[in-house]
């Protein structure tokens, strides 16, 4: 997934602050515009950013043998963070929403909770989502930490918060595979597409290479909805039943034209939703085995 951002911003008013660090197998890159007089407390709130990005990499990411996933998958009973939960409550509304088309789970693979916690076994790929939700974790500690304007982006997986400069309405994207732009202040935005590897998107229900569409754009109040949103919209060739008013989606068909977006994008944080703790725009209980 690639999204292309514009970071050019001012620094007469305010210092820009940019870091760089490896997580989840890819480069997180986080952006704070902030004064000069706070460059302490901006530093410490990128580091604690990181550190919580890290954290919650050990217990979602499906490469790591240790992950409190990876364990779950092995039959083990676990514990999860709402982070975790939150996990799976959005790619199982999304997989009920697509009917099967995007589902985290292969080879009849499913997560139980009982009483005791989470238990799983057979496959789990979260790679259409992960990215998502550590972008907003690492969103979280930077509000929480008095954070305005800033962008987090895990390798085109972006949230931006604020404006990208003084006088400025958001933060100029490029919606890419779309040729359209799109001004966003809090919110999300992911992509979707098989320009760069052809074919690797392919329908849960069979495993058939998604080739109805060519692109999908989509800016969500968070990652966590954007990124599976992105996919689940490509695999299953149109917008998934559903999807809340403020996830914006367009798509591009194979010589076709994309559906247009509006031009300027304002979320909230955190994200309305159903439930105080976590924000995916639904709540469902994890599937069970099937």
């Amino acid at each position: 997934m690639i999204v292309a951002l514009a970071l050019f911003v001012h620094a007469a008013a305010a210092e820009v602050f940019r870091s760089s660090r490896p997580a989840s197998g890819t480069i997180v890159g986080i952006t704070v515009r902030a004064p000069h007089a706070k460059a302490q407390s901006v530093r410490s709130a990128i580091d604690a950013a990181y550190d919580a990005i890290e954290a919650e990499e050990a217990e979602i990411s499906e490469w790591r043998p240790d992950s409190t996933y990876s364990r779950m998958m092995r039959g083990e009973t676990v514990q999860l963070s709402r982070w975790g939960v939150v996990l799976l409550e959005t790619a199982e509304s999304l997989r009920a929403a697509t009917g099967g088309s995007y589902d985290i789970f292969w080879r009849g693979g499913g997560v139980v909770e009982g009483p005791e916690g989470f238990t799983g076994h057979g496959t789990i790929d979260t790679g259409s989502i992960a990215k998502g939700v550590l972008v907003d974790v690492a969103v979280t500690q930077l509000y929480a930490a008095g954070m305005r304007h800033f962008a987090v982006d895990a390798a085109g997986d972006v949230y931006l918060a604020g404006d990208q400069a003084p006088l400025r309405y958001g933060w100029r994207v490029d919606a890419a595979g779309t040729g359209q732009a799109i001004r966003v202040r809090d919110g999300a935005v992911s992509s979707s597409g098989q320009q760069q590897q052809p074919g690797h998107l392919r329908t849960a229900r069979d495993g058939a290479p998604a080739t109805c569409l060519s692109a999908v754009f989509v800016v969500a109040p968070c990652g966590t909805l954007a990124d599976p949103f992105a996919t689940a919209t490509f695999v299953s060739c149109s917008r998934p039943p559903g999807a809340p008013e403020d996830v914006w989606i367009s798509t591009l068909a194979p010589a076709g034209v994309p559906s247009p977006l509006r031009r300027r994008y304002k979320g909230e944080w955190p994200p309305r939703t159903p439930s105080s703790s976590a924000p995916p725009a639904t709540s469902t209980t994890a599937r069970p085995p099937s």
